[in-house]
């Protein structure tokens, strides 16, 4: 498999676990009142993803705490 091509998988694969997440974070904070922290969250969903690789992880993680901190940082 060309190294390009792998890399694309993996990106795909991250940005849908990033998707995944933010969107279960607001279902469960907005619809249901739960007032759950986003690391919580996070480790939630790694615990029940185990098959995720422990680098993408990390940059799931790094990418979710960027993209919400842009986004306050956007709002103030």
């Amino acid at each position: 498999m060309n190294l390009k091509i792998k890399k694309k998988l993996i990106t795909n694969l991250r940005l849908s676990h990033i998707t995944k997440i933010l969107e279960e974070y607001d279902f469960k904070n907005m619809d249901y009142g739960q007032n759950i922290a986003l690391d919580m969250h996070i480790r939630k969903y790694f615990l029940k993803h185990k098959q995720t690789h422990v680098n993408d992880r990390e940059n799931i993680t790094e990418e979710v705490f960027n993209l919400i901190s842009n986004i306050l940082n956007y709002i103030n």
